[in-house]
């Protein structure tokens, strides 16, 4: 994931009048966008809802993105640069694997805290009742 910010952007939704559609007849946006710290290149995304968070993007605006190229099946010597979308699901994995740490971390301190009191039983001398 990086945070990238936006130097050129363009949503289309139709092209010669003829409006975009996938196989099941979904209708969808193509969303170029152009990076000021990935120079001229167009890196694309398709949003096949109007709330969709690109569709809200504006120049200058900084995003986080995960950029992937994917050598194209038909043409050994073209690349696709695609927009791998953030999900929910990824930033809500972040955050668990985060609380996990920090759970193991304390874990860690507590487990050295309580071998450093049995030590500490261990060593001391007896006391004596009077």
């Amino acid at each position: 994931m990086e945070k990238l910010t936006i130097d050129k952007i363009s949503v289309t939704t139709e092209y010669q009048g003829r409006v975009f559609t996938d196989r099941k007849g979904r209708k969808y946006a193509k969303v170029g966008i152009q990076f000021k710290e990935k120079g001229g290149q167009w890196w694309n995304a398709l949003s096949y809802n109007e709330t969709d968070p690109i569709r809200t993007w504006r120049v200058g605006n900084q995003v986080d993105v995960e950029l992937e190229i994917t050598p194209d099946k038909t043409d050994p010597n073209k690349q696709w640069h695609n927009i791998k979308m953030p999900r929910a699901t990824d930033e809500m994995k972040a955050r668990l694997d985060r609380a996990a740490e920090i759970i193991k971390n304390h874990e860690d301190r507590i487990k050295w805290l309580e071998d450093k009191i049995k030590r500490l039983i261990n060593e001391a001398p007896p006391v004596e009742i009077i």
